[in-house]
């Protein structure tokens, strides 16, 4: 898809409004699309398409994760390192490197890990995949064992 936006409402509601024809500055749904607490809204356009609106989704994500960042947690479930390990990185000032790969990149974490503590994330994903943790000029690095 080229073009991608979310849009999940914690509280209160919110209606997005439909796209005006003629006017391509940004994404919008072809209909209205209300919102109540708990929903994301998921805009996409096809590469190349002509057309001034957008394909709507909506879902209900758990709204635990997406906001864990308030209580300087971040909330993973089933996730591909290689993401949690870019929203690890967000952050701090410490990064993860992972080293290997696709085959690293695609393996999956669970749990709850503070979003300061990038060595003890590090730490517990090695323990959890047999992988080694190396700190090397100012970086964290993942890697299988040799």
């Amino acid at each position: 898809l080229d073009e991608a936006l979310a849009v999940t409402l914690i509280e209160g509601e919110i209606t997005l409004q439909a796209a005006r024809a003629g006017r391509s500055d940004g994404l919008a749904p072809a209909r209205p699309v209300s919102m109540q607490p708990g929903e994301r809204v998921r805009l996409t356009r096809a590469p190349g398409s002509s057309e001034d609106a957008a394909v709507a989704q909506v879902d209900r994500p758990r709204i635990e994760s997406l906001v864990a960042w308030k209580h300087s947690e971040a909330m993973f479930d089933g996730t591909p390192l290689i993401e949690a390990i870019v929203e690890l990185n967000r952050y701090n000032r410490t990064p993860i490197v992972l080293i290997g790969g696709t085959a690293l990149a695609s393996l999956r974490v669970s749990g709850v890990y503070r979003t300061g503590d990038t060595a003890g994330f590090a730490r517990d994903v090695a323990a959890l995949h047999g992988l080694v943790v190396r700190e090397r000029n100012g970086r964290l690095e993942l890697t299988a064992t040799q």
